[in-house]
C-alpha cells in the first residue's frame, strides 16, 4: 500500500469537517453514521483511504485502523469519473466502482457525500503547486473521454521518460565489467610501480 504522511490526512479531515459543518443536512447525515467506517481502495496504485465517523466528526486516514462497514474499490479513472459526475450534478452508471458491505450504511454515506459541495481546486492547491492544482482540476472537469486520452498520453510520456533515463544509467552487468577492469588496472599499476622500484635500486 502507498503510505502518506499523517499530517496530510489531518489537514484533509479538517477541510472536510469544515465543509460538512456548513450544511445542516450534512450534520444530521453524519449523526446517522456515528461509529461507521468507510474504506476506499484505489487500485492501481493500491491507495487505501479510511474514513470514520465518530461523535459528528469525520476523520480521514491513509492506513487501516479498523474493519470497514462499507468498502468502495476502483481505478483512479473511476474515481475521477465520480468526481466529474458530482461536479456536474449528474448520476453515474452503476458498476463504475465496486461497493461491498452494509447496503444501508452505504446509502447513508452516498446521501452525505452527494450533498457535499467543495472547492476541489482550492483543496488541491493546499497540497500541490497552484498551477498543478488548476491543471488537475481542469483534467477532471474535462470529461471521461478526454480523461482517458490524457491518461494514455501520460502513460506514454512516463514510458518515454524511463526509456530515456535508462540510457543514462549503466546497466548492472556493465558496471560489473567496469569494476573488474578498474581492479585489473590497479593490479597492473602496482606491478609497474614494483618494477620501477627494483630498476631504480639496481641503478643506484
Amino acid at each position: 500500500m502507498i503510505e502518506i504522511e499523517s499530517s496530510v490526512s489531518s489537514q484533509i479531515s479538517k477541510l472536510l469537517q469544515k465543509y460538512l459543518d456548513m450544511d445542516k443536512s450534512s450534520v444530521e447525515a453524519m449523526a446517522a453514521l456515528n461509529d461507521n467506517c468507510l474504506h476506499v481502495l484505489v487500485d492501481p496504485p493500491r491507495l487505501l483511504i479510511e474514513i470514520t465517523f465518530t461523535n459528528n466528526k469525520i476523520a480521514l486516514r491513509f492506513i487501516k485502523s479498523r474493519e470497514p462497514d462499507v468498502t468502495v474499490t476502483g481505478k483512479v479513472s473511476d474515481f475521477f469519473a465520480l468526481l466529474k459526475a458530482h461536479m456536474d450534478g449528474v448520476s453515474l452508471a452503476s458498476g463504475t466502482v465496486g461497493v461491498e458491505g452494509d447496503l444501508g450504511v452505504a446509502q447513508k454515506m452516498q446521501a452525505l457525500f452527494s450533498n457535499l459541495q467543495v472547492d476541489l481546486e482550492s483543496i488541491l492547491s493546499r497540497f500541490l503547486n497552484p498551477v498543478l492544482a488548476h491543471q488537475i482540476y481542469l483534467f477532471i472537469a474535462s470529461g471521461s473521454s478526454r480523461m482517458a486520452k490524457n491518461c494514455a498520453s501520460m502513460e506514454e510520456d512516463v514510458i518515454d521518460y524511463l526509456r530515456y533515463e535508462s540510457t543514462l544509467i549503466a546497466k548492472r552487468v556493465e558496471f560489473r565489467c567496469l569494476t573488474s577492469d578498474i581492479s585489473k588496472l590497479s593490479d597492473q599499476l602496482e606491478n609497474l610501480e614494483s618494477r620501477v622500484n627494483i630498476a631504480t635500486r639496481q641503478l643506484d
